[in-house]
């Protein structure tokens, strides 16, 4: 249809092209639950460690979290390290990222990206994919589809002398999911910055701006994100 708003996009398009720039839309992934069925430890590392019916591993997270009125990820965090060792397993960059190789995925999702990124493409737009998870990064890293993305945000480790995990590093709960969205948003891509993400940058310089943001989640984790792109004009897409 020739309308208005059409001739101003197709402007706007023009543009981005006789600048040599593509306008970019950051299509922005929850992981357990959105891309792949139930959580990520649960094919193959719980079981690794002493857990073959995972739900006994989320009852002692439950319990550890109750009992100290902790915070559920960084209880996770600490029970998968702490139940490695009890194991005798190293917990370790490689340990992780072996067992992110056997997560396996949604119908579709491996597909999906070749496809996106071709419609794209067609219709002269840049596609960038992102992961913000409350999930193991070590362990997203492992997946195969750990390439398709610009940045994971998600929990990680610290490791020692000997590359153990001996401490969290990263713990991303409901509120640290909206700090990577505002780092997309002005292009950030540390998660140590405490500096620019605080600094004001006009709407118009910011390379991926909210309007063009897409986001897909399952949980509760993943409300605040939601509203947070929704409420600034991008679109959320709830995973059920």
């Amino acid at each position: 249809l020739c309308t208005r708003k059409s001739l101003k996009t197709f402007r706007t398009f023009r543009t981005f092209k006789s600048l040599n720039m593509l306008p970019t839309i950051a299509l922005i992934y929850d992981f357990d639950g959105t891309l792949a069925p139930g959580n990520m430890q649960e094919f193959g590392l719980l079981q690794s460690i002493g857990y073959p019916n995972p739900n006994d591993f989320w009852d002692l997270c439950d319990r550890i979290a109750k009992t100290n009125d902790a915070g559920g990820i960084s209880v996770v965090m600490y029970a998968i390290q702490a139940e490695a060792q009890r194991a005798g397993i190293r917990c370790t960059r490689d340990m992780l990222r072996h067992f992110g190789k056997m997560v396996q995925f949604f119908p579709g999702v491996i597909e999906w990206f070749d496809k996106i990124n071709a419609y794209a493409t067609q219709i002269g737009i840049e596609v960038k994919h992102y992961i913000n998870s409350s999930g193991v990064k070590e362990m997203v890293e492992g997946c195969a589809i750990a390439h398709e993305f610009e940045q994971i945000y998600a929990c990680t480790y610290l490791y020692d002398s000997n590359g153990d995990a001996c401490w969290p590093s990263v713990v991303v709960d409901y509120t640290k999911k909206t700090q990577f969205i505002f780092k997309i948003n002005k292009g950030i891509r540390e998660v140590s910055d405490r500096v620019r993400i605080n600094e004001f940058v006009p709407t118009a310089e910011r390379p991926v701006p909210f309007e063009r943001m897409i986001y897909f989640g399952d949980g509760e984790t993943d409300v605040p994100c939601m509203r947070t792109v929704k409420s600034n004009g991008g679109h959320s897409f709830a995973v059920y």
